[in-house]
């Protein structure tokens, strides 16, 4: 399995365009992980509308903006990819 691992504050603008291409690009065995780090705009509830559509996304909800070194180092020590990490 893979582990993709995507820290993000405030990206409603991109996050979207972001997951058509990491889809298409993936085969089935993968893990996404999705830190939010206390975004303010719309992300969150996209990233939440691509859980219902793939299982596969794990979203992390940080309350508090720890910044993307933080938000990486937390999702690795949740990651269960054992072919490697991917970061974004």
């Amino acid at each position: 399995m893979l582990s993709i691992i995507t820290p993000f504050y405030n990206a409603e603008l991109y996050i979207e365009t972001g997951a058509i291409a990491l889809f298409s690009q993936l085969e089935k065995y993968w893990e996404w992980i999705i830190i939010n780090d206390a975004s303010i705009d719309g992300s969150l509830a996209i990233v939440k509308g691509l859980q219902q559509e793939d299982k596969r996304i794990k979203i992390i909800d940080l309350k508090e903006n720890k910044g993307q070194g933080y938000a990486r180092n937390f999702a690795l020590k949740k990651a269960k990819g054992d072919q490697g990490f991917l970061m974004m």
